[in-house]
């Protein structure tokens, strides 16, 4: 049974996926990888509905309206099937699993970022969002953008560095900030996230798990 659900909420060449590795050593973890931000449409269907239940309130709803039927949605059973249908296609838990989640790093593509982290701590039980970030010009610096327009990717980090340290001012109780650059150095780094987790923290394993070279 799924006791709670932990997010990785990143950019691109942050270290998330060496981040996801480590917290999949704990056991009854299932931490999955990026799934194109496929949450992101689902939170919005909820809004749409939210949106268009407030824009005719009139009940009921005559079978001669527009919106003949609006009135009979229950958004919140609604908010939770769809919840239920992601963990279940799309995040999998296996049977042994007791926290699951997922890291992205899209959420550039989200205009409505801090509503939808609300929706994580809101619409999955006992949910903890982890910020994971990393110094913008080692990120700009990477193979993956040594292409790109140093300053703009720059730039984004420092714009989504700055969205995710006021998040995470506003709502310390579910969410935690890492700095890759530093436990990629000193793994005693992390122990504050496991803390924060409700985990023993393991130096040794926890190390092992940051030297291991990874498949990308």
């Amino acid at each position: 049974m799924i006791e709670k659900y932990v997010f990785i909420v990143t950019y691109g060449r942050s270290g998330s996926t060496l981040l996801q590795a480590v917290l999949n050593s704990i056991q009854g973890y299932c931490i999955r990888g990026e799934n194109n931000l496929a949450i992101l449409p689902l939170y919005r269907s909820t809004q749409r509905l939210l949106k268009a239940k407030q824009d005719y309130r009139v009940k009921p709803i005559p079978s001669n309206h527009p919106w003949y039927g609006l009135d009979n949605i229950d958004l919140d059973r609604y908010t939770r099937s769809l919840v239920d249908a992601f963990v279940t296609n799309v995040l999998i838990p296996p049977a042994d699993c007791r926290v699951c989640g997922f890291k992205e790093i899209r959420y550039y593509a989200a205009e409505e970022i801090t509503e939808l982290l609300d929706f994580f701590r809101t619409a999955f039980t006992d949910s903890r969002i982890v910020f994971n970030t990393r110094d913008a010009l080692a990120v700009a610096r990477s193979r993956w953008n040594a292409k790109m327009d140093q300053a703009a990717v720059v730039e984004s980090v420092h714009r989504m560095d700055a969205v995710f340290a006021d998040y995470q001012a506003k709502h310390p109780e579910q969410t935690y900030l890492v700095l890759y650059d530093q436990y990629a150095k000193d793994p005693s780094k992390l122990e504050g996230l496991f803390d924060f987790l409700g985990e023993a923290f393991d130096p040794v394993i926890v190390g092992r798990v940051l030297s291991e070279k990874l498949m990308h």
